[in-house]
């Protein structure tokens, strides 16, 4: 422990952080594609969009749907009952 603390207080660099600028800046970009992708769902099941339709231009299943439309507070209507048997 004292050693590290030794290094600490030392004006001698141990460390060194690097950044990969281009592997930032994809990232970066990334996550704007996929907030605009969030923000068209959002959008798309506000307005009423079918399961349907959500799996084919997002490719969400019908249970993606009914969480986003919950998570949205939009009415999920239920689906088929259980019949006893």
């Amino acid at each position: 422990m004292k050693e590290i603390h030794y290094l600490s207080n030392s004006e001698v660099s141990v460390l060194r952080l690097d950044i990969n600028h281009n592997n930032l800046v994809r990232m970066l970009q990334q996550a704007r594609t996929e907030q605009k992708r969030l923000q068209r769902i959002d959008r798309a099941l506000a307005l009423g969009g079918s399961i349907e339709l959500m799996a084919f231009y997002f490719g969400l299943s019908s249970v993606d749907v009914a969480a986003r439309r919950r998570i949205s507070g939009i009415d999920v209507r239920p689906g088929r009952g259980i019949t006893p048997e």
